[in-house]
């Protein structure tokens, strides 16, 4: 399986590791102001939107129907337990709510895991082609550079 940092970050604005553009990176970021912009609600929404979407291609591009929620931090009022089975009828939901920091959690099955990072990037492992993967990603203006791991790897 191979493993990929998905991201909205464009990789040219990443210097000896350290990501140079100023860019919103959380939820709580709406109403402030970042390269003369403001992040509104509805901006955010759109690219919250674009994570989940990206997520819900590759996993069905994977034939994965169900992940297990895995090492789950509760942050705020979240009805979700550890061990618990997603389904595609209920995925958006988790993501939402892992993009938001309501809680944290690794989505993981035999074949799949789906990893959330600090400011919005999201790790993948997968038995899905990087060309594919490159395409999914691409039709929502996001970013996917191929890495050795997942950080939250070693995390059990």
């Amino acid at each position: 399986m191979s493993v990929f940092r998905i991201s909205k970050y464009d990789p040219q604005f990443r210097i000896r590791g350290k990501y140079t553009a100023d860019e919103w990176t959380d939820y709580s970021d709406i109403g402030l102001e970042f390269d003369g912009k403001v992040l509104t609600e509805e901006d955010y929404q759109a690219k919250e939107k674009s994570y989940i979407q990206c997520i819900i291609d590759i996993l069905h591009q994977s034939h994965i129907s169900t992940l297990s929620i895995m090492n789950l931090e509760k942050y705020d009022e979240c009805s979700w337990t550890e061990g618990q089975n997603v389904t595609a009828e209920n995925i958006d939901k988790i993501i939402r709510d892992c993009l938001r920091n309501v809680c944290w959690c690794k989505l993981e099955s035999d074949d799949v895991y789906v990893h959330f990072g600090y400011d919005y990037y999201v790790y993948i492992s997968t038995h899905t082609d990087t060309d594919t993967l490159i395409g999914i990603c691409d039709k929502y203006n996001l970013f996917v550079e191929k890495i050795l791991t997942s950080p939250y790897d070693a995390i059990h």
